[in-house]
């Protein structure tokens, strides 16, 4: 890269972190508590922290009103006599050496405050713009860290202001060598990303965070694959998924993925997607019966109304014909219809069902074939549902189970 890029790339950031800290500051100033003239409430309670803020954001915005830094100085000391732990006062008087152009004092002064006081947001914005007109960028990022540690409930109005970070040549290495360290907002930063930029913009970081010793984790993977399928990116998505599996898993990987629920359960599109917060059932995999060592999707019924639908999993099947097999035991499951494994294209069109599942059984494979049409059905989903047509046939008890469960081609679309 040129020195003249370079620079420009440098500059860029220090513009985009400069917007942060600022969107921190307007964040903080809808905080304060202004109780009229602030030095006269600190004449009658020099230990009032709402009068020592609005204080500050005085000399920091550079409108004392009739006082003189002096006085103001003065009651700060006041202050810290009573209260020596007031991080408010010391950040006062350093801004107050600033004002009068010793900058080596009031960056010795705030520092201290930022060092001792994490939660003086105030001190913090300060540091970070030293920082910044310093160039010092991954020092700059430190203390963002530690003003979103402070604040949980500023995240989400901050937390945008990264976003540019990630998606530039610059920006990225600081910001993974710091997301690397699993900050707290973590999670919730990769959630922003994903849904502020461009569909496929956070591979860069996502990719930058899978070398170190932090990859992303399951829960983080998946809202950027969830933003690919909502803007319909469904092959994006799939080799997103594929990049970040498991080495061992990639000589798996087929029609339907962990058909024989021999791994972990991710809850990642193209793996299976399990919603447990249905009411009335309990899903789990477990061994077959006796066989521990032999997993199985297990669904438990309770005896009440539930329309169950909550496994399922996204294929990527060519336009062609298919056979869907899957192998299956019912025990004691007491319903008007039983359970079915049902196909569709991802905009809900049906392609094709199994046939249901109910009482007790011994272990049946089931068999159906359907057919994936050329246009408009890119990506399919597979999914185990109650086979009811009105609410009273909602009503299940017992217990089922799945396992080795596939999708073979039968005959390839021809070319048109």
């Amino acid at each position: 890269m040129s020195g003249a890029r370079r620079k420009a790339l440098r500059v860029a950031l220090v513009t985009v972190l400069a917007v942060l800290a600022v969107t921190i500051a307007l964040r903080l100033a809808a905080d304060v508590v202004r109780r009229g003239d602030a030095a006269e409430a600190l004449a009658w309670d020099r230990d009032d922290p709402r009068s020592l803020d609005a204080l500050a954001s005085e000399v920091f915005e550079g409108d004392p009103g009739s006082r003189d830094l002096a006085t103001i100085a003065g009651i700060a000391r006041g202050s810290l006599e009573d209260s020596p732990l007031r991080s408010g006062a010391v950040r006062i008087l350093g801004q107050v050496a600033e004002r009068t152009g010793d900058e080596s004092r009031a960056r010795a002064l705030i520092g201290t405050a930022a060092e001792r006081w994490l939660y003086d947001l105030d001190a913090q914005i300060w540091v970070i713009n030293a920082y910044l007109r310093s160039g010092e960028i991954d020092a700059a990022l430190r203390h963002v860290d530690e003003t979103l540690r402070a604040r949980p409930k500023i995240w989400d109005e901050v937390l945008p202001g990264l976003v540019p970070l990630a998606v530039s040549r610059e920006g990225l290495p600081p910001l993974t060598a710091l997301l690397a360290t699993s900050p707290t907002w973590r999670t919730r930063f990769l959630e922003v990303l994903s849904a502020k930029a461009e569909p496929m913009q956070p591979l860069l970081l996502y990719s930058a965070l899978a070398n170190t010793s932090a990859p992303p984790t399951d829960a983080e993977l998946a809202a950027f694959l969830q933003r690919l399928i909502t803007e319909e990116e469904y092959r994006q998505a799939y080799l997103v998924w594929v990049k970040f599996l498991p080495r061992e898993r990639m000589a798996t990987l087929g029609n339907v993925n962990n058909g024989g629920f021999d791994y972990p359960v991710s809850g990642l599109p193209f793996d299976w997607l399990i919603d447990d917060s249905v009411v009335g059932a309990r899903i789990s995999v477990t061994g077959r019966s006796q066989e521990v060592a032999n997993l199985a999707l297990h669904v438990e019924f309770s005896g009440r109304r539930t329309p169950f639908r909550n496994v399922s999993q996204m294929l990527l099947l060519s336009p062609g014909r298919y056979a869907l097999k899957v192998s299956g035991r019912a025990d004691a499951l007491d319903n008007e219809r039983g359970l079915r494994w049902t196909i569709s294209c991802a905009d809900g069109k049906s392609l094709g069902a199994t046939e249901t599942l109910a009482g007790t059984t011994g272990w049946k494979d089931m068999r159906t074939e359907f057919e994936v049409p050329a246009e408009a059905c890119v990506a399919q989903r597979l999914r185990l549902e109650l086979d009811a047509r009105i609410p009273i046939e909602e009503q299940i008890s017992g217990e089922i189970w799945f396992d080795d469960i596939s999708v073979s081609l039968l005959k390839a679309a021809s070319a048109s």
